[in-house]
């Protein structure tokens, strides 16, 4: 900072105190135009920071004054992080409310305290609060919005047990999504592609016919395509899954294995999914096999 006031002096500016403005016709080298601009960041991120310090600890009033000020509600600070985010971490409705009026992304990325991507509204929903994510749908925000880390809102909040913002969610039409239908495709499905993928599910799945009394992760498969849903006592399944009803189908195991997050919200089931088509088509018809008796293709 020593060396960036020497070479200041030495400008053609008449008042120092008018800094920024002024200096934009002044004539300067190379070099003090580049000093200048390290100045004028090193302003602009102290005032980042002072902003995202306030929305982190719940001061109002700094807020307000920095907002006025021309903060940057949307800059995110050396970790990711953006004020919205830690406005809604701490529970801060009108802070939120407030950086939101300022332009604040409810949608746009940002990194939790575990360095994951998120957004502000799945931070809401996480953490439960009903007034803030009520407070985002109401300026527009997306109830489906996905995120491959944690999957949308209305998942969050159903594994969440946050019951209210479940319901406020579907009011807003949050909903199950299923993949487009993909039953002509099994006829000709790449058997050896779907064996190999099948060796991943073996990780939280049991997928013989013996040996389905271990305890994995996951459910066993065997006589998967065609079963009852949730239906083995053995296995303790969602609320979501439970609720669902119905049989496996082809198509619904299609819609899950491309998301579950989507196409059962609240399932236990924490993958992203598989998002190639052929990828699907390969496993299902792989697990087809795996019964005492396969069902027919359709």
């Amino acid at each position: 900072m020593l060396i960036i006031a020497i070479y200041l002096e030495e400008t053609v500016l008449d008042d120092v105190d008018s800094s920024l403005n002024a200096c934009m016709s002044s004539k300067k080298t190379r070099l003090q135009w580049a000093l200048l601009g390290v100045l004028s960041l090193t302003i602009c991120s102290s005032i980042a920071s002072e902003l995202h310090s306030a929305a982190k600890s719940g001061d109002l009033l700094k807020v307000d004054q920095l907002l006025s000020g021309g903060a940057d509600a949307e800059m995110a600070d050396k970790t990711g992080a953006t004020p919205l985010y830690l406005a809604v971490s701490g529970g801060y409705e009108q802070i939120a409310e407030r950086l939101m009026d300022a332009g604040a992304n409810i949608e746009g990325t940002t990194t939790d305290l575990y360095g994951n991507a998120t957004t502000p509204l799945h931070a809401a929903v996480a953490k439960g609060h009903l007034g803030i994510v009520q407070s985002m749908l109401i300026r527009g925000a997306d109830p489906n919005l996905s995120n491959n880390y944690h999957g949308p809102p209305l998942h969050i909040a159903l594994q969440g047990k946050h019951t209210a913002i479940a319901q406020l969610l579907r009011e807003y039409g949050a909903k199950s999504t299923s993949a487009e239908p993909v039953n002509d495709l099994l006829h000709s499905a790449n058997m050896k592609l779907g064996q190999i993928i099948a060796r991943g599910c073996e990780l939280c799945h049991v997928m013989t016919k013996e040996g389905q009394e271990e305890q994995r992760a996951g459910p066993p498969l065997w006589n998967i395509v065609g079963r009852e849903k949730a239906s083995l006592n053995e296995f303790y399944y969602s609320d979501a899954l439970r609720g669902v009803g119905g049989i496996w189908t082809y198509e619904e195991l299609n819609s899950f294995l491309k998301s579950p997050r989507t196409f059962v919200p609240g399932t236990k089931m924490e993958i992203q999914g598989i998002p190639a088509e052929e990828s699907r088509v390969a496993l299902i018809a792989h697990l087809r096999l795996l019964a005492d008796e396969p069902q027919p293709l359709p």
